[in-house]
């Protein structure tokens, strides 16, 4: 099986008691961006966040003698779930995913890359509450500039300073704030926020167009400009 982690392709990813590990090589496209080094550097920051309960760990990670990285295991992820789902549901996953990135956050640790696939679960199903999980940090930005980021992002859940750089600020609490709003937007509508427009790509309205389900207090995590979003993820 084939996997992206950040800019290490993942030849071959084993399962077992509990855990994953991914093992991989340079995929040499990504060459000019990111070193297979500087991977194992961002899983080693991931480590200063992982005692927070509803964050992944990562067991054990080396270059030698090839690259790998050995983490928990999810059971399944939000991307498996059938959508839209109760308020209440939603909240049972998005309050703790929301405490974990604010836990990163006060470290300057940021994911820059939420999406559902993502959020994994731990002991239990949709219908069990089962246990949050936020994985991959690694493929955001651990206290780099954005302008060096060069990474796989999923436009659809993608905040619009990382699509359109020259049109808005960059502040990347603010990118996690977009990504967690749209995601609750998905849990709770059923589809992400984002949609491809006739033209191509992604539009943004300000104010952003949503569903009048979507609760008010949350609608300012949507906004396409940075500083019109909340301030923090309190």
């Amino acid at each position: 099986t084939n996997s992206d982690l950040g800019h290490t392709h993942y030849t071959k990813i084993q399962e077992e008691g509990g855990l994953v590990k991914r093992t991989g090589r340079l995929n040499q496209d990504y060459n000019k961006y990111k070193t297979i080094s500087e991977r194992v550097e961002q899983a080693d920051q991931w480590r200063k966040i992982q005692d927070h309960k509803n964050i992944i760990s990562i067991i054990d990670s080396s270059l030698n003698p090839e690259p790998y990285i050995q983490m928990e295991r999810g059971d399944s992820t939000l991307k498996k779930w059938d959508l839209p789902i109760k308020i209440f549901k939603a909240k049972d996953i998005l309050i703790p995913i929301a405490d974990a990135l604010e836990h990163a956050h006060e470290r300057d640790i940021y994911h820059l890359n939420l999406k559902p696939s993502n959020i994994l679960f731990k002991h239990g199903t949709a219908a069990t509450s089962p246990k949050p999980l936020i994985s991959d940090f690694d493929c955001g930005e651990i206290c780099h500039p954005m302008s060096d980021m060069e990474y796989k992002i999923d436009e659809q859940y993608a905040a619009p300073e990382q699509i359109s750089v020259k049109e808005y600020d960059i502040c990347e609490n603010k990118i996690d704030i977009y990504q967690l709003g749209n995601i609750a937007y998905q849990c709770i509508i059923g589809r992400p926020v984002n949609r491809p427009h006739p033209a191509g790509g992604i539009r943004y309205n300000s104010p952003p167009d949503l569903n009048p389900k979507f609760p008010d207090a949350l609608h300012r995590s949507l906004y396409p400009k940075p500083s019109e979003r909340f301030e923090s993820i309190k």
